[in-house]
């Protein structure tokens, strides 16, 4: 997952390098936030929590039933031997719905609590990434001016060893 940030981050500052808007911190880590799928995942496990916290507060669905015993060839119900139709309903003991319900909550808690924590790891990871791009950026300027003022430097001893003032060993450095 580090290496796939690294890589987004990597592509967006080469894909801004040419454009005059740089990428700021904040708007890459929103970028982040937006479209990383841990971030997705988890929010949607948070919304399943809040679903299973309706679900715990509410009976168990009825159950209705026919059977039939003794049915003819010709299937004809009404000459069959029995014909038993069942209805039940769970009840649940005391305090057994609430538990259900503050267990629920308690998960909805733990995925609260996940979604902030893989935030705050992506958001780690992207101001890592960020910041190693800049230095990567203030390092490729800074070796460019080093080669700007060494050809400068190269220049300068030619010329005085052409005019003889300095001797091919400096050249050669």
């Amino acid at each position: 997952m580090y290496k796939q940030v690294i890589t987004l981050l990597l592509f967006c500052s080469l894909t801004f390098y040419g454009q005059t808007k740089k990428l700021a911190l904040s708007e890459a880590i929103e970028t982040a936030a937006k479209n990383n799928p841990q971030i997705l995942t988890a929010e949607k496990e948070k919304l399943v929590a809040e679903g299973r916290i309706l679900q715990a507060g509410r009976i168990p669905n009825a159950e209705f039933s026919i059977e039939s015993s003794e049915i003819p060839t010709n299937f004809s119900i009404g000459n069959s031997g029995e014909l038993d139709f069942n209805f039940s309903q769970t009840l649940e003991l005391f305090g057994k719905g609430s538990t259900r319900i503050q267990g629920a909550e308690f998960e909805k808690q733990i995925s609260q609590i996940n979604l902030e924590r893989i935030k705050k790891i992506i958001t780690a990871q992207v101001k890592t990434a960020y910041y190693q791009s800049l230095l990567s950026r203030e390092t490729i300027k800074s070796i460019e001016q080093n080669i700007t003022l060494l050809n400068d430097f190269l220049v300068q001893v030619k010329d005085k060893y052409q005019a003889g003032t300095s001797s091919y060993l400096d050249v050669i450095r």
